[in-house]
Order: C-alpha cells, then sequence, then structure tokens
C-alpha cells in the first residue's frame, strides 16, 4: 500500500489551485461562520467532534442521496461513539468510505470498510463530503501524533477546513487515486 496524506494533500492542492487558507489559528470550530472560507486551525477534540458533527447532520437531515463520503477514523473502534449516526448515514449517501487501523469492525451495511496500516492516513482525523447540495472537508492530523495512553482532552489537532468545490473534489480524487493503487 503507497503512502497517503489526505492533509498534506489537500495542502498542496490548495495551493495549486491557488485556493487560499485563511488561519483561525487556535480555535474549538464551534459557533464560528467556518463556511465563510478555507481555514486552518488548531483545536482539541471537542472542536474536532463539534465540526465532524454538524456536517454528519447535514447528510441525514438534508437527505444527500447523491453524496460520496471519505472518513478516516485513525482506528475503526472509535467509530462506536458515532456508529448509530454513522448508520443513518449508510441509509442517506449514495457512497460510504470509511478509513482506519482495523481494531474493530463496525456494522456499517452498503460502507466500503478500507483497514489501513503503517501509512500516514491511519495517523489522521478526515471527513469529505461531496454532494450538489453541501461541500465540506475536515482534514486534520494530531499535533503529538496518536498515542493510546494520552487522556481524550488532552488531543490536540491541526487541520484544514474547506467548502471550496474545486479543492474538495480535488481532495475526492486523490483519495480514490490512492484506493485505485491497491484494491
Amino acid at each position: 500500500m503507497l503512502n497517503f496524506s489526505l492533509f498534506e494533500t489537500v495542502i498542496k492542492a490548495g495551493k495549486h489551485l491557488g485556493v487560499p487558507l485563511r488561519s483561525l489559528g487556535e480555535c474549538d470550530l464551534r459557533g464560528a461562520p467556518l463556511e465563510a472560507g478555507n481555514t486552518t486551525f488548531l483545536t482539541g477534540l471537542t472542536g474536532m467532534r463539534a465540526w465532524c458533527r454538524e456536517n454528519e447532520r447535514r447528510v441525514i437531515d438534508g437527505d444527500l442521496r447523491d453524496a460520496r463520503i471519505f472518513a478516516g477514523f485513525q482506528r475503526m473502534s472509535r467509530v462506536r461513539g458515532v456508529l448509530r449516526r454513522y448508520q443513518k448515514i449508510c441509509a442517506t449517501a449514495g457512497e460510504l468510505w470509511v478509513f482506519a487501523q482495523e481494531d474493530w469492525r463496525p456494522t456499517l451495511p452498503h460502507a466500503r470498510l478500507v483497514a489501513i496500516d503503517d501509512v500516514d492516513l491511519c495517523r489522521e482525523w478526515f471527513l469529505l463530503i461531496d454532494s450538489k447540495k453541501h461541500r465540506a472537508l475536515l482534514s486534520a492530523r494530531e499535533i503529538d501524533g496518536p498515542d493510546r495512553n494520552r487522556a481524550q482532552g488532552e488531543r490536540r489537532f491541526e487541520g484544514i477546513s474547506a467548502f471550496h468545490p474545486k479543492l474538495i473534489h480535488a481532495a475526492g480524487e486523490a483519495i480514490e487515486d490512492w484506493i485505485g493503487s491497491f484494491l
């Protein structure tokens, strides 16, 4: 399996496409009008969860049957906390791919579960939604790297939040190209 980082890919694609990424700096990703632009940020676990929850709800509530969704959880066991929501996404979205190190196997009908190991992508947390009605991308990596012994509240992430259609399309294409290299 070739190495792949969505985080690095999005940064390169943004530069190539001329999509500016303004910095939010330290931000909890809640309550800010994030759709106003494409941003980079530093945040904790609460901010990451809030951003993902809001955009996952948009898929479910918006009935985005044409949505292509790529989600990265680092480890499959992290899907447990959002399993019901992701089961609803499976019933709603056109396509759902879930990437993570396989330490558990969730029941997600119609989803494609991709077990990954020893690539940069398994150290990243991401959500890419590409639909005619809603496009969103969050791609982040832990600042200190994943550590099973670190308390959840101490986890820190640097990331990118984007709503630019061309940037989201480029990121989705890059993931699909990477998948095609080993499937």
